[in-house]
């Protein structure tokens, strides 16, 4: 019987080619069906991607997990001696210093430009961070080649915005660290542009510095350590690793993603929101699957009465009908999920699309993903097998001694 099956709705299938109003209804259902499962595709391709490059920019800068205490200093060596015997999913630590520096060029008076100084060990640092990826001058420099003894690392906008360039002389004014509240003092140091780095956001570009662990003691005449970096292997679970953190050191924990929970939820939503609309768009797409089946039942209705008539199951004349609707959901699906994959390979090979600098990237990204094309594909595959189902009830009501008598 499930060959009769098959083979009816083949044949019912290929037999639509001579009916001008089915075959034309095959052709708008199979085009719907994929224009809109492309589309869904693409734009969910774009909205990966856009996540992905906002968090890449941002773990830039930021490590995977910061261990801070307010108001406290931590004892960096030995967190780490801890962390590297009882945390084996943590692959890297870095020490980190914070401190507040107005940054003023060699040859201006200007002192308007407030940047957050941190003192860093380079050769920890690169485990924590990717912040030597983004070094733009001198390019592809080694981190400790380009922060040592009293070199620093800035951003490029700080840099334009003081007019200077490797190798440049600059003056660190800083609080002095016995100074009080009631009388401020202020002290200054003389430091060299080592490297200039560019992330894209300006937040960094403007307002961040990087030193040595060295310079900044003689800066701030203090060895405190104010935050930990930590780094997690691939995979890892952040979110349970940092409340192990938490519980095991006693102190503030977080992930960088608990820096900007707006920024987050917002591309998280707006990620949802758009697959939500976009399947309503395919389910109307797949509506017009209830026109042709409409109008091929009504056609076949007296192959139906016969079929009844010699015995066959009304469930299993449904289903004949049921993997007519499959089929051409079934292939429009798979190439509207074709053209998507080829589309979206061919932009991120040859990124045409330009952003405006509102973006934290210059061209439109995509980040193709197989488990979501799979998710796609199911989801029109049953939204079409659902309304096409829903359709192929209307045969129960066919009776088959009034098609049979006006039929002959």
């Amino acid at each position: 019987m499930t060959y009769l099956i098959r083979l009816i709705a083949r044949r019912y299938l290929k037999g639509t080619r001579t009916e001008k109003s089915i075959s034309s209804m095959v052709i708008v259902c199979f085009l719907s069906i994929s224009i809109g499962s492309c589309a869904l595709a693409l734009v969910m391709s774009i909205m990966n991607g856009f996540e992905h490059a906002t968090h890449e920019k941002i773990r830039g800068i930021h490590a995977h997990i910061i261990m801070k205490q307010s108001g406290q200093t931590l004892d960096g060596n030995a967190i780490r001696d801890v962390i590297n015997k009882e945390f084996p999913d943590i692959v890297g630590v870095s020490c980190q210093q914070i401190g507040q520096v107005i940054v003023q060029s060699n040859n201006s008076d200007d002192i308007s430009s407030v940047v957050m100084i941190k003192g860093i060990d380079p050769t920890h640092e690169v485990l924590t961070s990717s912040i030597h990826k983004k070094i733009i001058h001198p390019p592809q420099t080694p981190l400790h080649k380009v922060i040592h003894d009293n070199y620093v690392l800035i951003g490029s906008q700080c840099a334009t915005e003081l007019n200077v360039t490797t190798g440049d002389t600059i003056i660190l004014i800083h609080k002095k660290e016995d100074s009080s509240n009631e009388k401020i003092e202020f002290s200054h140091t003389k430091a060299r542009i080592g490297g200039i780095f560019k992330t894209g956001i300006e937040e960094f570009d403007y307002g961040l510095m990087f030193a040595t662990h060295e310079l900044w003691t003689s800066m701030f005449n203090s060895d405190e350590i104010h935050q930990i970096a930590i780094t997690a292997q691939p995979g890892t679970d952040q979110a349970a690793l940092v409340e192990k953190l938490r519980r095991r050191f006693n102190i503030n924990v977080y992930s960088w993603k608990d820096l900007y929970p707006a920024l987050v939820s917002a591309l998280k939503l707006e990620k949802y929101v758009m697959f939500f609309i976009l399947a309503l768009i395919t389910l109307v797409a797949c509506l017009n699957m209830i026109s042709l089946l409409y109008m091929h039942i009504a056609q076949k209705k007296g192959d139906i009465a016969l079929l009844k008539a010699m015995g066959m199951n009304i469930r299993d004349i449904r289903i004949i009908f049921l993997l007519t609707g499959t089929k051409i959901a079934f292939y429009g699906t798979v190439c509207g999920l074709s053209c998507a994959y080829i589309i979206g390979l061919f932009l991120q090979k040859y990124p045409l699309i330009t952003l405006p600098d509102v973006y934290y990237v210059s061209t439109l990204p995509i980040q193709l993903s197989l488990s979501m094309f799979a998710l796609i594909f199911a989801t029109v595959m049953a939204i079409s097998v659902t309304t096409s189902w829903l359709t192929t009830r209307s045969i129960k009501y066919i009776n088959v001694i009034d098609v049979l008598r006006f039929e002959a």
